[in-house]
């Protein structure tokens, strides 16, 4: 079966294994392939989104910190207590 260059264009949703069929639901077919192109075969695991803004966070609380904020300014800010500000500001 001769298959055309373009054959990723004419895949539709139903034609996924279910896993790709989820996936493409989410970020749409052409990058749910791209993904399987990629990591295919691998079994991958991605850490809650939280992870990610937790250092976005930490970032901040750094820089409340560098422009004069008290520990007890950036607690209240964050919700956190003034002993885990004090974690953040220590971690690298």
């Amino acid at each position: 079966m001769l298959v055309p260059k373009d054959w990723q264009n004419h895949i539709v949703i139903e034609d996924l294994p279910d896993i790709y069929q989820y996936v493409a639901e989410h970020i749409g077919i052409s990058a749910a392939l791209k993904l399987g192109e990629i990591m295919g075969g691998e079994a991958i695991y991605f850490p809650k989104i939280d992870n990610i803004f937790s250092k976005y966070r930490n970032r901040l609380i750094k820089t409340d910190l560098a422009v004069g904020l008290s520990y007890k300014q950036v607690a209240r800010k964050y919700g956190k207590t003034e002993r885990w500000v004090r974690i953040v500001e220590q971690s690298k």
